[in-house]
């Protein structure tokens, strides 16, 4: 029989798991759990390779059931860049649901389960949800009920690791600043409902008895993938991180590059659980004593010891040279102009044309006036 530290162990493990999702194991799950919650059998499952893809979906299946979300993608949608990723996810939504229209689609997932986002008419009566279900099934399982309210700590190594990853208002993934538009969503996943830290206690509590099939189907499917949202028709879901960092305290962490990286190329950066921009790690000898004032007193000192101490923003810094200069009206010339400026590479520019328009527009904007100065100018002018 396993020991409580084993059990939490593999908690943890399952948390930061880089392994694909077993996306046939999965779905077999999610039936399970809607069939031991007295719920139907769900149709549609749409899988996205990452959270902030899924976050997107969500937003958009959220839409018939929330005005915030109506006006929320409305005025994200006034912007090209943001357009165009929509109805990409749209797209994609109608292709897995296997419907050419995206007002089938849209209806064809049903309301949202989620206790965030479920907003029941209670004028009919009490009505049945997915969370009411979970947490009878918890107090049927313990012997003492009253440790279902145990006050988790932040010396509980699993607790805080799921707190700074996706569950805290401040953790990584809800504070990144290129995906804050639909940050709410990745912190009120299935997962905000019913916890790994609750899901590992379940499991210790049970020990060698049978365990309940509504929690079991639920610890299977934390097991076999990310991050999910349950509807009354489907769910949606996100694969696993191909890598992860994490320092001594299992806070996501990678002071050299991203903490991590999803299958579509999203990517995660951390300073000891601290979401930082893009900027902060890559460009971190770039940073004034302005942008490093906000910051963690350590990171900071890293800085400084790596770069020595930032010299203050003059008042009014260069404007790049690029900006002024007369380019070839031809767009491969041009390009060609930007590029020999840029010394040979436009970063940006490539993961743009890649098909990352909207993170990368949001990094443009993050930059402010830096956008205008080098070595970001050419590359700004290039994604414009």
């Amino acid at each position: 029989m396993k020991t409580i530290a084993e059990i939490r162990k593999e908690w943890i493990d399952t948390l930061f798991s880089t392994q694909p999702a077993d996306r046939p194991h999965a779905a077999a799950e999610v039936r399970d759990l809607y069939q031991a919650a007295g719920f139907g059998d769900p149709q549609n499952f749409l899988w996205f390779d990452s959270p902030l893809q899924a976050s997107w979906a969500v937003a958009l299946l959220l839409t018939p059931h929330s005005n915030i979300w109506q006006q929320l993608l409305a005025s994200a949608e006034r912007t090209r860049p943001a357009r165009e990723m929509l109805n990409q996810v749209r797209a994609e939504i109608c292709r897995q649901a296997v419907l050419p229209q995206w007002d089938e689609a849209l209806a064809a997932l049903g309301k949202p389960l989620g206790q965030h986002w479920a907003h029941p008419d209670f004028s009919r009566g009490f009505p049945k949800l997915l969370q009411t279900e979970i947490v009878n099934a918890r107090f049927q399982l313990y012997e003492n009920p009253a440790n279902l309210f145990a006050v988790p700590s932040d010396s509980d190594d699993l607790h805080r690791a799921e707190q700074q990853l996706f569950a805290g208002a401040s953790s990584v993934m809800v504070a990144q600043v290129e995906w804050q538009t639909t940050s709410s969503i990745r912190s009120a996943s299935f997962l905000a409902d019913y916890s790994f830290r609750q899901m590992a206690a379940d499991e210790v509590e049970a020990g060698a008895r049978s365990r309940p099939p509504l929690l079991a189907a639920a610890w299977s499917i934390a097991r076999s993938a990310g991050l999910w949202w349950p509807f009354a028709n489907g769910a949606v879901l996100a694969d696993r991180p191909t890598e992860v960092h994490v320092d001594e305290r299992w806070l996501l962490h990678c002071a050299e590059g991203p903490a991590a990286v999803y299958r579509d190329g999203a990517r995660l950066f951390a300073w000891h659980g601290f979401s930082l921009p893009e900027r902060c790690i890559l460009q971190p000898e770039s940073l004034t004593p302005g942008d490093l004032k906000p910051l963690p007193a350590d990171f900071r000192k890293y800085v400084e010891t790596r770069f020595g101490k930032s010299k203050p923003a003059g008042k009014k810094a260069k404007t790049s040279d690029i900006l002024k200069a007369e380019l070839p009206s031809d767009p491969a010339a041009r390009l060609e102009s930007l590029r020999a400026h840029a010394g040979g590479r436009l970063t940006l520019f490539e993961r743009y044309t890649a098909g990352e328009h909207t993170k990368v527009w949001s990094e443009l904007v993050a930059l402010g006036p830096a956008v205008r100065q080098d070595p970001a100018a050419a590359d700004a002018l290039a994604v414009a």
